[in-house]
């Protein structure tokens, strides 16, 4: 079980990311949710690209292996949906990294664009994950009407 969750100030989960996700730094305006157990960081999350209430975020996460619980993805997906009011979360995956793919499709994401050649060796894929498709959202949350629970 995690003994913590951290934010963008946690410096290891902030290296896990850099690391995992192949960046030097994080994005200005970046959100992290990490999780730590007694072993050290599981896995971290990243919110960017933040378009405002009624629109979109853009979100990676990497970790240690079989790290990734429900109750980190319905955190992840409640800050989203619920806390920055978002419609629709958007991931960019390398279009060679099958795993990634198979994950995002199992989690309810869908491809909505493939850009070609973006990479020197490799496409782009881009996926969504709409507010009432979100499987790890509580089902009071996905209606339009809702307020949501975080005001």
């Amino acid at each position: 079980m995690v003994e913590t969750i951290v934010n963008e100030d946690d410096e290891e989960a902030v290296a896990m990311l850099l690391e995992g996700l192949g960046m030097v730094e994080l994005p200005s305006q970046a959100r992290v949710i990490g999780f730590r157990d007694k072993d050290g960081m599981r896995g971290a999350f990243l919110f960017e690209r933040y378009t405002g209430v009624n629109g979109s975020i853009h979100a990676h996460w990497t970790g240690r292996k079989g790290w990734l619980k429900g109750y980190m993805l319905t955190l992840a997906f409640m800050y989203a949906f619920d806390q920055l009011k978002c419609r629709k979360i958007f991931g960019e995956v390398h279009g060679k990294a099958k795993n990634t793919q198979k994950l995002d499709k199992k989690l309810g994401f869908r491809e909505v664009a493939r850009l070609e050649g973006y990479y020197t060796s490799d496409d782009l894929i881009i996926y969504e994950l709409k507010k009432q498709d979100c499987a790890w959202l509580p089902a009071e949350f996905k209606e339009e009407r809702s307020n949501g629970h975080i005001r």
